[in-house]
């Protein structure tokens, strides 16, 4: 449409979002779910598969700054929207455990044949260096503050059985 119609497109890849208000569907809800509720996970290929794992604000910050950008810099073209740095399903478990103070056999690796993408890691220079936005939270910080919105907000993850 941007090369037929010159109709202002931009294409937004965003990679593996969370934060508040994810249905337990989703990995690190479903983590939290379990975890608060003394419920072992079990992470799939002993948790080495790598994600981009992104803060929903940071998303929302990109996905702004896209919006608002002069269209002779975005119109007609795709951008990755992720850290660039990858993060170990074990990782991100692992911290987990660590902020809620759980006992660490909660983990339960099992290594199997469950056919999934072991890296998944975006490339987001375009964006970084063309627009010079960056992710402002770490994935640290923002399991933190994750964590902190399911803890305060439990009544959430209890509607989904």
């Amino acid at each position: 449409y941007w090369e037929s119609f010159r109709l202002p497109v931009v294409i937004v890849r965003p990679f593996n979002m969370y934060g508040p208000y994810q249905t337990p569907d989703k990995m690190i809800p479903l983590f939290i779910k379990r975890l608060v509720s003394e419920k072992p996970i079990t992470l799939n290929n002993g948790g080495r598969s790598r994600r981009d794992f992104i803060f929903i604000t940071d998303v929302a910050c990109a996905v702004n700054r896209l919006l608002t950008a002069p269209e002779d810099e975005v119109c007609g073209e795709v951008f990755n929207i992720g850290t660039g740095k990858a993060t170990t399903v074990r990782g991100i478990a692992k911290r987990l455990v660590t902020l809620l103070h759980k006992h660490p056999s909660l983990v339960v690796f099992k290594e199997n044949a469950v056919t999934e993408t072991m890296n998944n890691i975006g490339v987001s220079k375009k964006i970084r260096f063309g627009l010079r936005l960056k992710p402002f939270l770490s994935v640290s910080q923002g399991l933190e503050q994750t964590l902190a919105w399911y803890l305060a907000n439990r009544h959430w993850l209890d509607q989904f059985h």
